[in-house]
């Protein structure tokens, strides 16, 4: 093997390992991305179960307990 072709060979290995860091790169920052989104979404379902609990409990009216058969020995009606 010439140096030339050595050359030739050492620098199209180069660029080919450059080029695939260059894509993962861009693959990398599309996932942190995406990974960014869903977070905000999960955040923003989490404010909406949040939000549906609350309305949820605002709206059933306070009952005051009552025994249960156990506790005082006769049964309910």
């Amino acid at each position: 093997m010439e140096i030339e072709e050595f050359r030739a060979q050492a620098r199209s290995a180069l660029e080919d390992t450059l080029n695939k860091l260059q894509a993962a790169t861009l693959l990398v920052t599309e996932l942190e991305t995406q990974i960014s989104e869903a977070g905000d979404t999960i955040k923003a379902l989490t404010q909406m179960v949040e939000q549906f609990i609350n309305a949820q409990a605002a709206d059933v009216p306070s009952q005051p307990t009552q025994p249960s058969s156990l506790e005082d020995g006769t049964a309910l009606e």
